[in-house]
């Protein structure tokens, strides 16, 4: 792959961002990447990078179950709040890689550290860079040479291959140690730009640190025994340990499949390998909340798409885009339905009182106390909150405490 390119689209996001052009231009650029094997798009825009650590810590510390692994976690307190790149992909990237330790890891620890650094090109250029370590069981160098070849059938871990596409696409490096029976660590390194002076600082940067999602074990209207076609429910709730976690993951793959599908309606030669990643993506979900028929059938679209079998893909395509949004349609019915309460009484607006104590408890990133401030904000109907009380409610769900504690202090609440 030519580095040249994403050159150019590094650049382009650079010109943007300096040149302070309109905010809604720059939030949508979206640029397109030459491959070997087609056009892979990165759409460039504002992210803040401790939504970003949260919400990929938060999906795969689920993956610990009863499993005797420590999760720790450090992020330098002098990043920027800020930074401007394709959030997207670098989500994609450090899930696939943290998953994989954890995966590989059957007891010990999985550390990931956070820092960004000055690149010396100018004073918004920086390098992105994370190390995710794991005691787990190691790789021989054998291994390690074929960890991203991906014509490789025996690949020691899954979706590296797709990993090292996206970082190089980046104009980025990954770089990997391992000893069998050791553990391994992965070092990405990824060009981003920094937007204002800003820094997370040593509060947000320590709530980080002790950052674990939450233990509780109890969902209101959720009842095990119900099924759908094409979900193993018991399986889910065995694996994420609590209701509430697996109720928050499920609510999370029906919204992200339901926007992946919509860019699987058209393919060709040039779109193969966005497409290859798009369903590789799909079938990890799909496995990962054991909706095994959207996983197989993922599963025979990359495989086609990996060989360029554009006739399989033709047959098969449209097929399971309507399959699986009819999977989706019931899992959403079924949701609908666990979260139907009974009848509330109505009020105008949130109290102020409690408004307070949730920011408090966000400031202290207190998630037990913010759940159950929550739980009595729930107890009423409101007419004329502006969906005040959903944002919160869903943003609790994937505690995303900071993002609410910013949202609060922007409407003036008082802690």
């Amino acid at each position: 792959m030519k580095r040249s390119i994403t050159s150019k689209i590094v650049a382009l996001a650079a010109s943007l961002h300096k040149n302070r052009i309109n905010r809604s231009i720059r939030k949508a650029t979206v640029n397109t990447v030459q491959t070997t094997n087609g056009n892979l798009e990165l759409l460039a825009e504002k992210y803040e990078l401790s939504c970003l650590i949260i919400n990929t810590v938060q999906l795969n510390m689920l993956r610990i179950g009863s499993k005797a692994i420590k999760f720790e976690l450090y992020v330098d307190k002098h990043s920027p709040v800020y930074l401007f790149g394709d959030e997207h992909r670098v989500r994609q990237i450090l899930n696939n890689i943290l998953s994989n330790a954890f995966k590989y890891t059957v007891e010990g620890t999985v550390k990931m550290t956070v820092t960004v650094e000055e690149s010396g090109r100018s004073e918004d250029d920086v390098i992105l860079s994370i190390i995710i370590s794991d005691t787990g069981q190691g790789m021989t160098k054998e291994q390690v040479d074929k960890l991203f070849d991906e014509y490789s059938q025996k690949a020691p871990r899954s979706g590296m291959s797709i990993t090292n596409n996206l970082v190089r696409m980046m104009n980025g490096d990954i770089f990997v140690k391992s000893k069998p029976g050791k553990g391994s660590t992965f070092t990405v390194r990824l060009p981003q730009y920094k937007i204002g002076a800003d820094e997370i600082g040593a509060r947000v940067a320590k709530n980080l640190q002790h950052f674990r999602p939450s233990n509780k074990t109890q969902t209101k209207g959720w009842t095990p025994a119900r099924r759908i076609a094409g979900l193993s429910t018991n399986k889910g709730l065995q694996r994420y340990n609590n209701e509430k976690e697996y109720l928050s993951v499920l609510r999370t793959y029906s919204n992200d499949i339901r926007s992946l599908l919509k860019k699987m309606e058209f393919v060709d030669d040039n779109k193969l390998e966005e497409y290859k990643i798009i369903v590789h993506g799909i079938k990890g979900a799909s496995f990962d909340i054991f909706a095994g028929q959207v996983g197989d059938a993922a599963k025979g679209l990359e495989i086609a798409a990996d060989i360029g079998d554009l006739e399989y893909i033709g047959k098969h395509n449209r097929l399971f885009i309507k399959a699986t949004g009819s999977f989706l349609d019931k899992l959403d019915d079924m949701l609908s339905t666990i979260d139907t309460k009974m009848y509330k009484p109505e009020k105008e607006n949130l109290d102020s009182e409690l408004i307070s104590r949730l920011l408090i408890a966000c400031n202290n990133f207190d998630i037990d106390d913010a759940e159950a401030i929550m739980a009595e904000i729930d107890y009423y109907k409101y007419t004329s909150d502006d969906g005040l009380a959903d944002w919160l409610r869903e943003k609790i769900e994937m505690t995303d405490l900071l993002e609410i504690e910013c949202k609060l202090v922007k409407m003036g609440v008082q802690s």
